[in-house]
């Protein structure tokens, strides 16, 4: 599984390498399932083939619907494509959802994810009604609390 992610990682990244190739590795040969589509989806988002990274990671939520860091990752997506589509509400709508849900489990992720999950959020929010939000301090505060593990507690948004 290292490996499969590691050569997708590197084949995404680097010139003149086959993404596609690395992709396929890691579809065929990974397990659990799960982290192989997450590693494609991620894959496929960072190649900017929103469709197909957006149809990965709904493939994982079937299988953990209540990992906040896969939520996270639709929600990236649906702000990469609301962001390609002239700021489509709907989907940046979309996105405040699961961002909602990996929040929502902000007691499971590392502090410093949390507070920056939660600056996407506030930003997405900010694009949806036009807001002021003060989303850097927002993070910060979060970012500088005490303890490894994100707060049970978040700021209103």
């Amino acid at each position: 599984m290292l490996k499969g992610y590691m050569d997708l990682m590197l084949a995404v990244n680097l010139p003149f390498s086959d993404p596609e190739k690395a992709i396929k590795t890691l579809q065929d040969k990974a397990y659990p399932h799960h982290l192989a589509y997450r590693g494609v989806a991620v894959a496929y988002r960072d190649l900017d083939k929103l469709e197909k990274a957006l149809e990965y990671v709904d493939k994982v939520l079937l299988e953990v619907p209540d990992n906040p860091e896969v939520h996270y990752l639709k929600a990236q997506i649906l702000v990469a494509q609301a962001r390609d589509k002239d700021n489509d509400l709907s989907m940046r709508k979309k996105a405040r959802e699961n961002f909602d849900m990996a929040l929502e489990n902000s007691d499971k992720m590392p502090r410093r994810l949390v507070a920056q999950v939660f600056f996407e959020q506030c930003k997405n929010i900010n694009n949806i009604d036009d807001g002021k939000r003060p989303c850097d301090p927002m993070r910060d505060a979060i970012r500088d609390g005490l303890g490894t593990w994100g707060p049970t507690e978040l700021p209103l948004l």
